[in-house]
Parts: C-alpha cells; sequence; structure tokens
C-alpha cells in the first residue's frame, strides 16, 4: 500500500477521537500531536515503532511519513498547520525529534489542560477562537519541544522523502 498525502484546509483541528479502525502511511504539513486516553495505541513513524500508554504523548512532525494503529483507542489529537501560525514553523520543517514520544510525568500537567480546553474550544463558536486556539497550539508546542531533544532532519534523503517534499513545498491539492 502506497503512502498518502493528507491536506486539510482547517488550520487547527483539535479533537477527542475515538479510533474505530487503524490508520494507513500519510504524512501532511501539519504537526501532529496526540495525547493517549484510553488503550495502548502504536504509532510507526518513518519505519520506527512506538507503544503509548494512557497519559504518553507523540509528535510527528510535518512531512514524516507515519501510520497509527489504535483500533478501540481514544486519544486527544492536534493537527496545527504552521504556516499559517509561523511561531515555530522552521524548528519544525528542519528538525524532528530523536524519540517522538513523552511519556506520563515527562512533561508539565498544564500540556494536558491545555489540549483539552482546544478541543472544547474547537466545538464552539466563538469570536476570536482560531486566535485562541493558536495560542493555545503554541503554548502546548513550546512546553513539549523543550522536553525533546531535536536533531537536524536530513534533505538528501531517500527520493521518496526529496519527493514528498516537492509535493508538499508545490502543491495544495
Amino acid at each position: 500500500m502506497f503512502p498518502e498525502y493528507e491536506h486539510r484546509e482547517q488550520p487547527i483541528y483539535a479533537k477527542l477521537h475515538n479510533y474505530q479502525c487503524n490508520y494507513p502511511a500519510r504524512f501532511h504539513k501539519h504537526v501532529e500531536i496526540l495525547a493517549a486516553v484510553h488503550a495502548p495505541i502504536r504509532l510507526i513513524v518513518q519505519g520506527t515503532a512506538y507503544d503509548l500508554e494512557p497519559g504518553d504523548i507523540y509528535i510527528v512532525f510535518p512531512n514524516l511519513l507515519h501510520s497509527i494503529e489504535a483500533r478501540g483507542a481514544q486519544a486527544m489529537v492536534l493537527l496545527v498547520d504552521f504556516e499559517k501560525y509561523p511561531a515555530f514553523h522552521d524548528v519544525l520543517l528542519h528538525n524532528h525529534p530523536e524519540n517522538p514520544v513523552l511519556r506520563k510525568g515527562q512533561y508539565p500537567s498544564s500540556v494536558l489542560h491545555a489540549m483539552e480546553r482546544m478541543v472544547a474550544l474547537s466545538k464552539a463558536n466563538l469570536p476570536y477562537q482560531q486566535e485562541t486556539l493558536a495560542g493555545y497550539a503554541n503554548a502546548v508546542l513550546g512546553e513539549l519541544l523543550s522536553q525533546m531533544q531535536l536533531v537536524p532532519r536530513n534533505m538528501d534523503g531517500s527520493l521518496v522523502q526529496q519527493l514528498q517534499f516537492y509535493i508538499r513545498e508545490n502543491y495544495t491539492r
């Protein structure tokens, strides 16, 4: 099965997601943050598998190939287009975490509270909703990145990676 490019118009997506199926290999321009709530979740990023337990958080940087095995699990999911909210754009585009998983206790509890607030705000129709969500997204990402070891992304990688980067930079649909 070939990987999919997932295109979203929505600059910030925040939802409590009940996984009814597994998600095949895909990549997208958004940074993806997932906090496991119930049941174990297996994340596969660039071919490396990570098992998450409730309370663990993973971050997938833009354009990294990943899939999720989570049938029956529940998680808070954030997808943020940092081209529209550029505070971390260069960091996300030119680096990746050595380990994309933070275990429960490796990050401040305020991160989960902020993610819960983002999920609640996404359901509302309020003035300045997108601006408020962007503020929370910046705070969540800043807290999580400060706990991670980042390494430069190898842009001289495989032909597939180069093609992904080209598509991502030149096509929107």
